[in-house]
This record gives C-alpha cells, structure tokens and sequence, in this order.
C-alpha cells in the first residue's frame, strides 16, 4: 500500500462511489483472512465492483440502486457482499479490481468516519480520498486533501448472484442462526479438538433449527421451535467449519438492517447457500 502513489494516480478511473469511511470498512470486514487462512494466497485477497440492481420497496415500487459489491473465495467458503449506496454518489461500470484485504481495511480505516471518494481503476488497483476541500470561492480545488492508493489488479467482472427462489428454507432474521452458530463454533474451536469434532453441526427441519458441537470438556446445543418465515421442504444435516461459520456471523452482523435469511443445501456440490438481500455465502460441509 503506498500513499499519493503517482504512478496509479495517472491511470484511468472507471468506478468511483462516494461514502463514509466506517461504513464501507464495517461491510468488507467480513472478507478478512482469518489467522488459520491469512497465508494461503487467495484467501488474503478480495475483489470489488461497483454495480446497479433492482430493489423493490414495501410499496411494491422498484427502483434501481447502486451498490459496493466485494467477493472473496476461501479453502472453507466464499462470500459476496453488497454494500447499498444511496444518494446517487455512485458511478457504476464493468471495472473489477483485486486488491490484498488486509490493505483495503487498513487503507479505510485510517479515514475514520470521514467520507471518502473510493474509485476502481481499470489498470488494477483501487484509490481512496477525502472529499475535496472548497476554496475561497466556494468552488472545489482540483486536488483531493489526502489519498491513498492501494495496489491491485483488474480480474473479470462477475454480475451478482441470482436470488434464491421464495420457496427457500427461510428464517425472518438472523439473531437465532448468529447466536446459536457463535456459541457452538466457540466450543468446536478449541485447540486441540479432533477434526471431526472440530465442526458445528447445523439441522434443519420443518419443526426445528438445531445446532450443536463439542470437545473433550465441553460440549453445546442450541434449539429453536418452529423458527422459520418458510420451512425447509426437505431436512438439512451439515457440519459447517469455525471459519466458515466466523465469517457468516460477521456479514450477518454487519448489516443493521436485519433482512429474511434463505438457506439452501446442495447435495450435488456439498454446500450450504446461506443468502440476504446483500449477502451471498456457499459454505463447504462435510
């Protein structure tokens, strides 16, 4: 990471949005390496776009929005996540970046809360600013205050993913899924746990949420009765990975609108979907 690097200051802009520091940083968090991933190469790595989709309002109204949609791929999952821009401060194009994680959370949060211009360069690499300042004349000046520039690479742009279909397994929010994944990831998490005591069960039935994991001492379940908007049309059974299930928690945690939370098994290619509005996780399970 380097700052008012010249050399990518003279490259082509394609994607910019404008918003708060904090609240980009608190959304891309999730997307962070854990300690057991932070050397293996794609895991350290995220990509970013800035892209529009349609929403639908409680009045039946849709309209099109931009959003910060960031993806990562990791030996456990890999997870999408959009962040909403509102305000059309956004310029959305077909410019993807990769970037280091750990460079782009250090990079915002040395901003703070200020409000920042974010811009995706085509060549690869993305760049931060402080809005520019006013002069005298109440007209702004043609240099931002501060920069950052953070290297990185242009890779293929992807689209969003597809939503599920509203016949999905369906929970009204995430509160009970986060608690009771948190609580039994911490027991299956200790060192020392045997592998195949190192996972979170997860079980879903018409009737029944169910989560439970152990150790040697210890050993945690969590139930909750009758917990769905929409019932699983078939019984769930999955182990989920500590990593996995940190990361999900994280996401989930990070959107302060609580959204229905789908959650769809794949047989076929063994993982679970576990999707929000703005949320897109294919957890690994054995």
């Amino acid at each position: 990471m380097s700052d008012n690097n010249n050399n990518q200051t003279n490259k082509t802009i394609m994607s910019q949005l404008i918003f708060q520091a904090t609240c980009i940083n608190a959304r891309l968090k999730a997307l962070q390496a854990s300690a057991e991933c932070k050397n293996l190469s794609d895991s350290d790595y995220c990509t970013l776009s800035i892209q529009s989709r349609l929403v639908t309002s409680e009045k039946g109204e849709t309209t099109e929005v931009q959003v910060l949609y960031g993806t990562t791929c990791h030996p456990s999952f890999s997870m999408g996540i959009q962040l909403l821009l509102t305000g059309g401060s956004a310029i959305a194009d077909e410019t993807a970046v990769r970037v280091r994680t750990r460079d782009l959370i250090s990079a915002l949060s040395s901003f703070g809360q200020k409000t920042v211009c974010l811009e995706l360069i085509a060549d690869g690499g993305l760049r931060i600013s402080t809005l520019r300042r006013a002069d005298n004349d109440n007209q702004r000046t043609d240099q931002p205050t501060r920069t950052i520039s953070v290297q990185g690479q242009s890779v293929a742009f992807e689209q969003l993913p597809d939503a599920l279909p509203d016949t999905t397994a369906t929970l009204p929010d995430s509160i009970h899924l986060r608690e009771g994944l948190q609580g039994c990831a911490s027991v299956a998490a200790v060192r020392g746990n045997r592998p195949v005591k190192s996972g979170v069960r997860l079980t879903c039935t018409a009737d029944h949420l169910h989560m439970e994991s152990q150790n040697p001492n210890v050993r945690a379940e969590a139930q909750y009765t009758e917990p769905w908007q929409v019932e699983p049309a078939e019984e769930m059974d999955v182990i989920l990975s500590p990593d996995s299930i940190r990361h999900l928690c994280t996401a989930l945690a990070s959107n302060v609108n609580e959204q229905p939370v789908k959650l769809h098994f794949d047989a076929e290619k063994s993982r679970l979907t576990v999707q929000t509005d703005t949320l897109t996780m294919h957890c690994e399970v054995n």
